[in-house]
């Protein structure tokens, strides 16, 4: 009913939508593993940004101690300049890799439809491929059966 090399173009079409769904899920197990280790990272940067503020901090206080500055006025004001600094910097680290985080879940998802529509689209191809044969088969059948008839009509002499 269908010809050989419809059935091998069939099956060749879903062998290659079936790779390709393959592909994109590891590509999007790769992307989700990829945003878990951004905020990780973001996670151990936020916490080096607060220590390096108190690590400051502590120096600043030491060196105002022993210049006899106390905790009064500018000095005050410039310890707690330090503080905000590193709040600041700790966020934005975080902020920072919550955002690749959910940019690489975006693009996991994008990647899992991708291959989503590629199978789907090798088994459309593989049924058109079928059905253009087999209608090929059936359009040719029926040209044979109108010649057999002219012919014997006497129209084919």
């Amino acid at each position: 009913m269908f010809g050989p090399g419809a059935v091998l173009s069939a099956v060749g079409s879903i062998v290659s939508g079936f790779g390709s769904f393959q592909a994109s899920r590891a590509r999007a197990a790769a992307l989700r593993q990829a945003a878990r280790q951004a905020r990780s990272e973001a996670s151990m940067e936020a916490q080096l940004a607060v220590d390096e503020g108190e690590r400051a901090a502590a120096r600043a206080a030491v060196m105002g101690a022993a210049s006899g500055g106390g905790f009064q006025g500018s000095f005050a004001g410039a310890l707690e300049q330090l503080e905000r600094t590193a709040t600041f910097n700790a966020r934005s680290a975080i902020y920072a890799g919550n955002a690749e985080a959910a940019n690489r879940n975006y693009e996991a998802k994008v990647s899992k439809m991708d291959g989503n529509f590629a199978l789907a689209s090798s088994v459309f191809q593989a049924g058109s491929s079928l059905a253009g044969d087999y209608m090929r088969g059936a359009e040719q059948r029926r040209q044979t059966g109108i010649r057999r008839r002219l012919f014997t009509s006497g129209y084919g002499r």
